[in-house]
């Protein structure tokens, strides 16, 4: 995957603060994202607000459940108490 980089070739980031979903007449999922380009911005986030299929919203939670289940696991070689 392709990832937006600044001038220093550094990977550009922007914490997610909130986020929110609703389905509109059955058929579209409205799904807007806030974050915070910049410490500064915290108390005041930009947002983006997507359209989606109720197709497209299971491939991307399916996607992000995926990724933060695998990004929590335990190693095998790892025994806790």
């Amino acid at each position: 995957m392709q990832m937006d980089r600044d001038a220093a070739g550094r990977v550009r980031v922007a914490p997610v603060t909130g986020f929110g979903l609703v389905l509109v007449a059955h058929s579209v999922c409205m799904l807007r994202v806030e974050f915070a380009r910049s410490p500064d911005q915290l108390g005041n986030p930009e947002a983006v607000q997507l359209a989606l299929s109720p197709v497209q919203a299971r491939a991307l939670a399916d996607a992000l459940l995926a990724t933060a289940c695998a990004g929590s696991a335990t190693p095998a070689n790892v025994i806790v108490n």
